[in-house]
């Protein structure tokens, strides 16, 4: 997790960063190195609650290559400029663009609204059926991709962060 201002953005994957040189062992000031005002701050949170914190700060001179500093260890190092670019990015590419998460084996119904009216689909073991009078059977392969399309489904754009002004885009009545 990255700290930008007041808001939070999740990084979900680094690759390629590796700790550099050690700059210094057991620096007794850390202004020469940025890493007083670092211009980057990455909180690494597990699963059980645990953190880890990695500070990036000044390039180190010509290299390509950033100081860095961890709650783990005293040494200041260095990280490659790669892992610095994919930390320093415009923050709309940390949000998270999923859509829907859920496990398309796990889901049990499905229910679709629309203008022209609703349908839904349940699940009983492994076949699923539309609701109605009468009850009909549905093929499962079919209802597996639609599943997996709308699972898959990804944010493009975000237009507005300002909840509450869903009319101007027609979202206060959706069709869908």
């Amino acid at each position: 997790r990255t700290n930008f201002g007041s808001s939070n953005y999740f990084v979900t994957a680094l690759r390629g960063a590796v700790m550099g040189s050690v700059a210094e062992e057991t620096p007794r000031a850390l202004t020469r190195y940025g890493l007083d005002r670092p211009s980057i701050r990455l909180t690494v949170k597990t699963t059980g609650g645990a953190s880890a914190n990695l500070w990036i700060g000044n390039k180190a001179g010509e290299e390509a290559a950033y100081y860095a500093q961890n709650s783990v260890r005293p040494q200041v190092f260095t990280i490659n400029q790669t892992t610095y670019d994919q930390l320093k990015q415009d923050l709309d590419n940390y949000r998270n663009r999923t859509l829907f998460d859920f496990e398309t084996s796990a889901a049990r119904r499905v229910e679709i609204l629309s203008s022209d009216g609703e349908m839904r689909l349940d699940k009983r073991g492994e076949e699923w059926f539309r609701a109605g009078s009468p009850e009909k059977k549905v093929e499962t392969a079919k209802v597996e991709t639609f599943l997996n399309s709308v699972h898959a489904l990804r944010v493009q754009q975000f237009v507005n962060d300002r909840p509450g002004q869903l009319a101007q885009y027609g979202l206060d009545k959706p069709w869908l």
